[in-house]
């Protein structure tokens, strides 16, 4: 009789730290290699075992044969209880051997489960291979938004800077005389009102304008004329206005 072999352990599942795919990718690989090498084993055994119990089949059909020879030959009755007590012992032998086999069957059903579950590690990990692959397109598009946006944020602030600078320009004496304003000694902080900077501020000074009350008094002529004048939109100084009213109010409330 061939001599049992040891039972093929089941390699355990290897864990992997979150975020380390890589590391995840090859446990799993060597995961399946160790299933497919166990199988192969566990299938040349169950093999070798049915082989065994073929040649165990024959020996047994051909002592049966040789005990119906003895019967007609001598009739020896000890001799007939040996053979008996042999036949039963390969019997018992042979029933041993069909129990290892169905051991062996049960382990490779095993092994083939525990394959298909390497499978599907596998088909997932290929489709998280595909979901990064993804995630990195949509980053890359993401960074060259990013950069337009700093572009366009970049480019507007050169703009706003030479627009800064044009309007720190003094204006022009006609152009204060046009508007009807008398310089004030002294006023209020223009930049209190959302929108006015120290360049806007510098130029209305400049223009006499130095406080919140003559903003909110101004008339839609001079909206009109300061728009013109600042070279800014007419509803922004409307804003303006707008704004001032609201000062005048809390300091007179």
């Amino acid at each position: 009789m061939r001599p049992s072999s040891p039972p093929v352990s089941t390699p355990p599942r290897p864990s992997s730290p979150p975020g380390d795919e890589g590391l995840r990718i090859k446990q799993l690989q060597a995961l399946l290699g160790q299933s497919k090498q166990s199988l192969a084993q566990r299938e040349s055994e169950l093999r070798a075992s049915l082989a065994q119990r073929d040649v165990i089949r024959s020996q047994l059909a051909q002592r049966d044969a040789r005990i119906r020879d003895l019967e007609t030959a001598s009739g020896g009755e000890a001799e007939l209880r040996s053979r008996v007590r042999e036949l039963e012992k390969q019997l018992s032998e042979d029933a041993s051997l069909r129990e290892r086999a169905s051991s062996l069957a049960h382990r490779l059903r095993e092994a083939e489960a525990q394959a298909e579950r390497a499978g599907e590690l596998q088909k997932k990990l290929a489709e998280a291979f595909q979901q990064m692959e993804r995630q990195k397109q949509e980053l890359a598009e993401l960074q060259a938004r990013v950069a337009e946006g700093a572009e366009r944020e970049r480019r507007i602030a050169d703009l706003e800077a030479a627009l800064a600078r044009k309007s720190l320009a003094p204006p022009a004496a006609s152009e204060t005389a046009d508007l009807g304003w008398e310089a004030q000694p002294s006023g209020d902080d223009l930049r209190q009102i959302r929108g006015i900077g120290p360049g806007y501020e510098r130029s209305l000074n400049g223009l006499g304008v130095r406080s919140y009350a003559q903003i909110a008094g101004f008339s839609a002529e001079d909206v009109a004329r300061i728009a013109r004048t600042l070279k800014v939109k007419r509803d922004r100084v409307e804003q303006w206005v707008q704004r001032a009213n609201e000062l005048v109010a809390a300091k007179q409330g």
